[in-house]
Order: C-alpha cells, then structure tokens, then sequence
C-alpha cells in the first residue's frame, strides 16, 4: 500500500499531575478510540483511483504521576487504490495508516513527561494496555 500522508496535527493535549487531577481521577479511566474514515473530496477527479483516508486517536493515559489527555489526527491518500468503506482495509494496513498516531503520542508524552518531572520521561506502554483491556 502506497500511502502518502500529510503530518500529524496534535488537536489538542493536556498534561496533568496527579495532584491537580486528583478530583477527577475517580471518573476517568486509561482509554484509546481510534478513528478511520474515508474521506469525500471535492475535486476527486484530481486523485484518480486513489482514496483518502482520515485517521483520529483520542486518548486519556493515567499514570502514577500525572494523566494525559487529547486527540491527534491524520490525512493520507492511499495511491491507486479506491477505498470506500473501512473493511475494505486489511488489518495489517489499519496499523500502518495509525501507527504515526501512537508515535506522535509517545513522542509528546515522552517529552513533556521529562520537562514536567524533570527525569527522564515516561514511555508509554500500548502493548500493557491491549493486553488489560482483552
């Protein structure tokens, strides 16, 4: 799959310490949604046979030291291949079309954790969490 994709645009993220979060805390839970949707263009002529898709990862990470909360999306034009509904996506390239997401987010959360808790930052664990949520 030939992809060509536009940067990931961080919508919104928000860094909490424990402390400040602590009257929250109780109604929030570590949650990721992710989003993919085809997108309608207005000129299509203008991208052949080719698709684009709209990729979206909202997130809440509760960790012992403080909580982050956003969302991060992406554009891609998949090339030369016409897509019109999410199935129509094999499992292997919806991981390929978010992964950006996730780096982004590990990125972000990585370094904001550093500057915050001046150490080393915190590296989020999305493996840990797939296997809880199973």
């Amino acid at each position: 799959m030939e992809i060509n994709r536009f940067k990931p645009k961080v919508d919104a993220f928000s860094y909490y310490s424990t402390s400040r979060a602590e009257q929250v805390l109780d109604k929030m839970t570590t949650s990721l949604d992710v989003g993919l949707t085809p997108l309608q263009l207005k000129y299509p002529a203008t991208y052949g046979d080719s698709s684009v898709i709209g990729t979206r990862l909202d997130f809440t990470f509760l960790m012992e030291e403080f909580v982050v909360t956003g969302s991060i999306s992406q554009v891609n034009t998949i090339l030369n291949r016409s897509i019109e509904h999410i199935e129509d996506l094999t499992a292997e390239e919806v991981n390929e079309l978010i992964l950006p997401l996730f780096e982004t987010l590990q990125r972000l959360t990585y370094d904001v954790s550093e500057i915050a808790l001046d150490e080393p930052g915190v590296t989020l664990d999305f493996e840990q969490l797939t296997r809880e949520s199973q």
